[in-house]
């Protein structure tokens, strides 16, 4: 029966089927030490420092409201009015390096960030007068300059200075919803308005660690940042992309440009002031503009999308196996197409296993040198024929060298891939379409029924 190529064809594709799980296998381990190198990013987060952001500086004004319950009783709520500046212009210098844990790198770095504004001292005194006006306002405190900073145990050193006078920040940004952060209460004569100082300039310089990326949340009116940094491979993340931005191979530089009606972040942060968690912070994406830090080369990655044309590779060796088989009259056993398969599955697990350890090139060439060597020593004893085996194996070797190409290339992986299939299955067609399947399998064209039956319809006689 196994001489059947009908059978035969059918048995290789289920066999085909059955080596899916070797590959799901192979996937799964992917996953694992994508996991396990997340966890040494865990790990260094709790000696370092993790992800990290910085707020724009606002002024807070808070006071207690009062509410009536039914039977009469008073319920005293503690809440904050935020102002934000009219502008602030943020810059920051980021110097990263990668940090090791065990065979994983991890990108940290320290940034010098200075971010200076002004707000307005008649908008300061118009939102004291109408909390003093509001009947159900009660203890009005005293308005202080509140700064949020995502990791408090990244910050090295701060400074603040306000309309030309240095201060120090106190710990603590004073709002239930942001805890962590740094304060400072506003002196007696900036709550006022005055001629001759109408508007109360800051400046707030800070020197912060962080680990993979950072994040600034723009609060003003009118919003700048711009990063500079020796990290040369950045991802430009959050809620807007910059203005402009250049990379070379020591580093990046960008610049955002935003505005309130842009973002409405401040809405977002008065909203938080009123609860006691703001989970919309949460969503770095929607709010904030900043900058990742990754490692150009995603091993993982990689070979996650290298993994996804296995059981194509695996599918065509097996039609060149059985074409071959039965145009030069061999006998392999479905046995024999197993290890072939599994040889090239085995490829993918030398790759994940090596490029961990030798980086990912140099891992993808050692893995095609020993599966090729493998189909080679293997295959010429089941073909029975050096040259057989040596064009199946560089077969293979050109298949391999396009994939690279492929998972190389980010942007054009698709439509590469979707080209290297029409191909293949091109070359399968064009070679394959003199072969006659019929004669494979034993059957003689001319012993074939018509397609309109077996007899041949009698002619009209005219009598």
């Amino acid at each position: 029966m196994l001489k059947s190529p009908s059978f035969k064809l059918v048995l290789v594709f289920f066999l085909s089927l059955i080596l899916l799980i070797p590959i799901i296998m192979v996937q799964s381990k992917i996953e694992d030490r994508a996991d396990s190198q997340r966890e040494a990013q865990y790990a260094v987060s709790q000696h370092w420092t993790g992800e990290q952001w910085l707020g724009t500086a606002m002024i807070a004004i808070p006071y207690q409201s009062v509410t009536f319950t039914q039977n009469g009783g008073r319920k005293l709520y503690k809440q904050w009015r935020l102002l934000a500046p009219e502008t602030v212009d943020a810059k920051g210098q980021i110097t990263a390096e990668n940090r090791k844990k065990g065979i994983y790198e991890i990108p940290i770095y320290r940034v010098n960030i200075t971010q200076s504004g002004t707000f307005k001292r008649t908008a300061l005194k118009e939102a004291l007068d109408s909390l003093a006006a509001d009947s159900q306002v009660e203890q009005i405190g005293k308005p202080f300059i509140t700064l949020s900073v995502a990791d408090m145990r990244g910050l090295e050193s701060q400074s603040v200075t306000l309309n030309g006078k240095g201060y120090d920040f106190q710990a603590g940004s004073k709002l239930a919803a942001l805890p962590q952060g740094l304060h400072y209460f506003l002196p007696e004569n900036l709550s006022t308005e005055t001629d001759a100082q109408p508007d109360i300039a800051f400046r707030i310089t800070l020197d912060l660690k962080g680990m993979s990326n950072f994040y600034f949340l723009p609060l003003a009116k009118q919003s700048s940042l711009a990063l500079d940094s020796n990290w040369p491979h950045p991802k430009y993340s959050g809620a807007q992309l910059p203005a402009s931005h250049n990379t070379t191979d020591s580093g990046f530089s960008a610049n955002w440009k935003s505005n309130h009606f842009a973002l409405n972040g401040l809405s977002h942060i008065e909203n938080c002031s009123k609860h006691d968690k703001c989970y919309i912070l949460d969503n770095k994406n929607r709010l904030m503009l900043g900058v990742d830090l990754i490692n150009p080369v995603d091993i993982y990655l990689k070979t996650e999308r290298a993994l996804k044309y296995a059981f194509l590779l695996i599918g065509m060796s097996f039609m060149v196996f059985f074409i071959v088989e039965h145009v030069r009259a061999l006998a392999m056993h479905p046995i024999q197409y197993g290890f072939a398969g599994l040889a090239i599955a085995t490829f993918y697990l030398l790759l994940l296993a090596l490029s961990e350890h030798i980086g990912f090139a140099l891992a993808y060439l050692l893995a095609i040198i020993a599966c090729s060597v493998l189909l080679f020593s293997y295959l010429r004893i089941v073909l029975q024929h050096h040259r057989l085996a040596g064009g199946f194996v560089g077969g293979m070797i050109v298949l391999w060298t396009l994939l690279y190409i492929i998972i190389q290339a980010e942007d054009f992986a698709l439509l590469m891939g979707s080209l290297l299939v029409f191909g293949l299955l091109s070359i399968l067609m064009v070679s394959t379409r003199s072969i006659d399947w019929y004669a494979l399998g034993g059957i003689k064209k001319g012993n074939l029924p018509s397609a309109k039956g077996s007899e041949e319809p009698e002619k009209y006689s005219g009598e």
